[in-house]
């Protein structure tokens, strides 16, 4: 049973660990649970998986005012997901962190049912921070992880579990699929499942760029934006107006369009991150300036460390300093080169068959 919501950065990995246990055991029974209506609802049954509903609520920033709301959707939260492991009966409940999975970890908890936690972000979150002592296990993606969990934490260094496409997918198999032409200069710009408003006004803003006008005058430079289901609006109207960019609000074909960019720019997500190095692609990163302890600034930090990324922080973000770094990173095929380079030699092929193969000695230990 997997506990797993809000974001996609949560959703993929869950689903990516889901999909690596039935191709090993076909006859497993896999139960999703989550907020009805949310991503996860929509992302798990595309998927082919059954969810289960479960109310759960976040700790609320200002806790005297959401302190009460709180207390109210995680306890009724706990007390749903006690129903449904009841009668599931799962071997194992898996977490891959976000609110969501805090009832349903806690559930298991208090019924003696082993836990696996996975964490994506180089900075845990809290739930998964709060909640591993007690668990089975914790399969961490990054080695500075482990100094945030306490001592009495089993930990494994996984990597975050990729789908096997981000691996096998070509630069020529994708163009031809989507239609690109071999000497298009090719940028990807996604701005995360919930979308990123300064990333799209930034492209927006290219319209009025000298810079960008110069680029177009000698490259075919092709800028595909994403700008997230909640960003759409006027946005693709205006992204759509602007010379080379083609605007949409989701894309669902993401690792072709990865191994079809020359560049990638966007948020830094653990999950976004550990993608790019699967399939070796030169970015420029913009950490979400919002996320839980500045988590998405760790992650692109560690790109940029390893060679494969550029990071501009968001409050910096504009339409010159888009134009800017796209004009030197397409002047520079040697430093792009040496950046997709990078970005390979930072992947964790195996993740997966790390995290199952620590599945089944939780599931052989709860037994």
């Amino acid at each position: 049973m997997f506990g797993a919501g809000g974001t996609s950065g949560h959703i993929n990995p869950a689903i990516a660990i889901a999909d690596h246990m039935r191709r090993q055991e076909p006859e497993s029974e896999i139960m999703f649970c989550g907020l009805a209506g949310g991503l996860e609802q929509e992302m798990t049954e595309r998927a082919g998986y059954a969810m289960q509903a479960i109310r759960a609520f976040g700790v609320p920033e200002q806790k005297r005012a959401g302190l009460h709301r709180f207390l109210v959707e995680n306890t009724a939260g706990l007390m749903q997901s006690r129903k449904q492991i009841k009668a599931f009966q799962p071997d194992v409940v898996i977490s891959t962190g976000g609110y969501v999975g805090g009832p349903l970890v806690m559930a298991a908890l208090s019924l003696g049912v082993p836990v696996l936690l996975h964490e994506q972000n180089a900075y845990p979150g809290r739930a998964n921070r709060f909640l591993a002592p007690y668990t089975k296990s914790v399969c961490i993606s990054f080695p500075e992880s482990g100094k945030y969990f306490s001592r009495r934490t089993h930990l494994v260094l996984s990597g975050n579990p990729v789908a096997p496409i981000f691996f096998e997918v070509s630069r020529e198999e994708s163009r031809r699929k989507l239609g690109i032409p071999e000497d298009a200069f090719q940028i990807l710009v996604l701005g995360g499942s919930l979308g990123a408003g300064s990333v799209s006004r930034a492209v927006i803003g290219l319209k009025g760029e000298p810079v960008w006008k110069r680029l177009k005058e000698e490259r075919d430079v092709r800028l595909t934006v994403a700008t997230g289901k909640e960003q759409a609006g006027s946005y693709l109207d205006d992204a759509n107006g602007v010379d080379g960019v083609t605007a949409v609000s989701y894309l669902h074909d993401v690792p072709h369009w990865m191994a079809a960019a020359d560049l990638f720019i966007g948020r830094a997500g653990a999950m976004t991150c550990s993608e790019l190095a699967a399939v070796g692609v030169p970015s420029v990163l913009v950490p979400y300036p919002h996320a839980a302890n500045d988590h998405q600034t760790l992650n692109a930090l560690m790109m940029k460390h390893a060679g494969a990324a550029d990071v501009i922080p968001d409050a910096a973000l504009s339409s010159a300093a888009m134009a800017d770094v796209i004009f030197e990173l397409v002047r520079s095929p040697e430093r792009l080169a040496d950046m997709r380079q990078a970005a390979k030699r930072h992947a964790i092929h195996d993740a997966l068959d790390i995290i199952y193969s620590e599945l089944r000695r939780v599931r052989k230990h709860g037994d």
